[in-house]
Formats: structure tokens, C-alpha cells, sequence
């Protein structure tokens, strides 16, 4: 992989190297104008090497001079998140009498991205759990996929116990699961449910913005019942998590580049 991406950096510098020579040369009317006049697809093609080139380096250049409205989005995402699995912690507390190991609660984020065919893609623009387990990547979420998407989709609270949930589904089998409707299945194949981790319970609130859309879900997962996860205490931990997740916004230009998410 290593070699294909140094192999394809070498062969775009050439490109660009070889295309401004072409104008170059074209401009200061070298070997002679004749000559250009019977080659114009190479000097068309060329000149829109370099213009292309000249593009990519200006959008490189605002993602550069983003860097410090990345850096101060991602400090405010990791902020809320740690103080959300802190608050689950104290809640879970209170209302079970029971707290919560703090290294066995997840939290994350997911705003709704438009894909081929206006396709709503849930992207994880955050997570965190301090201990070492799930992460909420696989599979590719949608809307009305898994315990987010139903989230997304009704545009209401969720929660489930998914590890009861899925053993109980494997257990039974892929032909049971397959008979079973697309709701029924959270909108999974049975391939998608071999992949996804038992995690406890899940929690899913719905994200709007300020102008009513929604714009997304948050999630947070912890060993607690369904029960506990929709009680009055930790449904208001939820939607407060939804509310801070709404304020920070979209990540700003070039997030993804430089933190991979």
C-alpha cells in the first residue's frame, strides 16, 4: 500500500511537472506556433493539469489554515463526551443505586451525511469509551440501520438491550432471522449482525439544530436495562448529550483530513 501511494504521488508530480512545461513551452511559442496549432488536445489537456493542480493546492491551503478550528472543535467534542460518560456514571448512580463502571460507557456521535440517491449515511463524528471494547464504525450505518438509524429515522428516543438481542437472534438462527421483517432485523443482514459487538444497552436520541432539522443521533452505551436507559434521569443525560452535540455543529472544512474520522 505504502509503495501504490508513493508510486501515485511520483506519477502526479510528473504530471503536473511535464503539463507546465507543455504551456510553458506553448507560450513562448517553442518549437514554433505551427507546431502547437497541430497539437491543441495536448496543450487543452495540459492546461487543465495545471489548473487543476493550482485548485488542489488552494483547497490544501484552507484546510491548512483551518487547522486551528479543527483543533478547537475537537477539544470541544472530546469535552462534552468525557463529560457525558461522567454524568452516566453519577445518574446510573442515583437511580440504580448501582454505579456504573466508568471504562464500560460509550458515548458517540453521528451526524446524517446525503449519499448516492439521497441516501441518509450516519457518520461517527465522535466516540469515546476509556476502556478498551466496541467501537461504533461497522457496519456502514443508515437511517433506519441499527438502534441509531431507527433513532434517526422516527426521529424519537430509542433503547434496547442489543446484546440480549443480538445472542438471542444468532442463536435462532439465519434462516429465522432472514423470515424476519426489515424493522424487526433493525434494517441488518445477518452478516451485519455476526459484526456488530454485543454491546449492552443502547441508548439513541436524536440531534436538531436550532432551525428544527434533524441533523443527526447521539448514542451511549452502558450495562444497564432498557428500563434504566429511558428512566427520566438518564433520558435527560441523553437528550442534554444531543443538545451539546447540536451547538458544536458540523465539523469544520478539512476535519477529516487531518483527524481520519
Amino acid at each position: 500500500m505504502q509503495i501504490l501511494r508513493v508510486s501515485g504521488r511520483l506519477f502526479r508530480a510528473l504530471a503536473i511537472f511535464g503539463s507546465a512545461a507543455i504551456v510553458t513551452l506553448a507560450q513562448l511559442s517553442l518549437p514554433s506556433r505551427d507546431f502547437w496549432d497541430s497539437w491543441p488536445g495536448l496543450l487543452y489537456g495540459a492546461t487543465a493539469v495545471v489548473a487543476l493542480a493550482s485548485a488542489s493546492q488552494g483547497a490544501a491551503s484552507v484546510q491548512y489554515a483551518n487547522l486551528g478550528r479543527i483543533g478547537s472543535y475537537n477539544r470541544n467534542l472530546q469535552a462534552l463526551m468525557s463529560a457525558t460518560i461522567a454524568e452516566v456514571v453519577d445518574t446510573t448512580e442515583v437511580v440504580d443505586t448501582t454505579r456504573v463502571p466508568w471504562d464500560e460507557v460509550g458515548v458517540h456521535i453521528f451526524r446524517r451525511r446525503r449519499t448516492w440517491f439521497w441516501r441518509t449515511r450516519l457518520v461517527n463524528v465522535g466516540g469515546m469509551r476509556m476502556g478498551s471494547g466496541h467501537a461504533m464504525d461497522r457496519p456502514i450505518w443508515y437511517a433506519g440501520k441499527g438502534v441509531i438509524g431507527v433513532s434517526f429515522a422516527s426521529g424519537e428516543p430509542k433503547a434496547l438491550n442489543w446484546g440480549e438481542f443480538a445472542i438471542g437472534s444468532r442463536r435462532r438462527g439465519r434462516l429465522v432471522w432472514k423470515a424476519m421483517s426489515g424493522d424487526d432485523r433493525y434494517g441488518l443482514s445477518w452478516g451485519e449482525l455476526l459484526r456488530v459487538p454485543d454491546y449492552p444497552c443502547i441508548g439513541a436520541y436524536p440531534m436538531y439544530d436550532r432551525h428544527d432539522r434533524l441533523e443527526g443521533v447521539v448514542s451511549i452505551d452502558a450495562p444497564v436495562d432498557e428500563e434504566t436507559m429511558i428512566n427520566g434521569e438518564m433520558e435527560r443525560v441523553l437528550g442534554t448529550f444531543a443538545r451539546g452535540a447540536a451547538v458544536l455543529g458540523p465539523p469544520p472544512y478539512g476535519w477529516r483530513r487531518y483527524t481520519g474520522g
